[in-house]
């Protein structure tokens, strides 16, 4: 057995049967018979629960291609990281997504979005495994994609490659839209051990509206924060059993109190894999 804690965003302490780094396509042909769920910087994931039968591969798959205006992208590179190495090239499409801390291949799966921008905007097609250990390509007009979800999770059992059309922007506006992208950040609460929004938005209200008149701000494996009430400060070497059990709970008072209903934006693989 093994423990999640130093891959995971917010230290849970859980356990997992395995953990495999893997930093190629032909790495990962070891593992396709293997029972597994792929994570990326778990910056949205927690396990939820020991799972002591799910191995654990995480893509160290960081390389990255520039070709007649694509970009090819390997699933486990930084989003911040990818945008160092685009800007470079005066290309823009990743400067508001470079400030979320996750993976390439964890942002599609989330349909990460930043200031009205999202990753599957400039997207392509993507690569990776499916349920039948066939390497494939997905169209991105093959794929789901709405807000802050997609459907790659019931295609793919996990991406290797992202393809994405380059767009271009001078340095000044590069600059800008940086310098415009951190700015917004500073708005929010600067916490360490958080997985950014609990829960998503809904069409007409912003999910913090929602938490303002809850009886109970603090648990045992976190708080809601004070600032950005939709934002949660983890207490590190938390039991995932407990950090699931007291978010349902939250859950359960939110929308109790409020009278609606809400969607985590946090994953569970104890409830994808189980």
């Amino acid at each position: 057995m093994k423990n999640i804690k130093k891959y995971s965003y917010i230290r849970e302490n859980s356990l997992v049967k395995d953990i495999f780094i893997v930093s190629s396509v032909s790495d990962l042909y070891k593992y396709l018979d293997f029972n597994f769920a792929p994570i990326g910087n778990m910056s949205k994931t927690i396990c939820g629960y020991n799972l002591f039968n799910i191995n654990i591969i995480k893509s160290n798959i960081k390389d990255i291609y520039f070709e007649d205006n694509i970009i090819k992208v390997g699933s486990g590179l930084m989003l911040s990281a990818l945008d160092n190495i685009a800007l470079k090239k005066n290309i823009c499409n990743f400067n508001f997504l470079r400030t979320i801390p996750g993976s390439v291949g964890g942002a599609l799966i989330m349909n990460a979005s930043f200031l009205g921008e999202t990753i599957s905007d400039s997207l392509l097609e993507i690569e990776g495994f499916d349920y039948m250990n066939r390497y494939i390509k997905l169209k991105k007009e093959d794929i789901i994609f709405s807000y802050r979800y997609s459907n790659i999770k019931e295609i793919l059992k996990i991406v290797t490659y992202a393809y994405f059309k380059s767009n271009y922007a001078d340095k000044r506006e590069i600059e800008e839209r940086i310098i415009t992208a951190y700015n917004y950040r500073k708005k929010q609460p600067n916490i360490k051990y958080t997985l950014g929004s609990a829960f998503k938005n809904k069409k007409d209200i912003k999910a913090y509206e929602l938490i303002q008149n809850i009886d109970k701000y603090e648990y045992k494996t976190f708080k809601v924060n004070k600032i950005h009430k939709n934002f949660l400060e983890f207490v590190p070497n938390s039991k995932g059993y407990e950090i699931r059990n007291d978010l349902l709970s939250f859950k359960n008072n939110v929308e109790t109190s409020s009278g609606e209903s809400l969607e985590f934006e946090i994953q569970s693989l104890y409830d994808i894999y189980k």
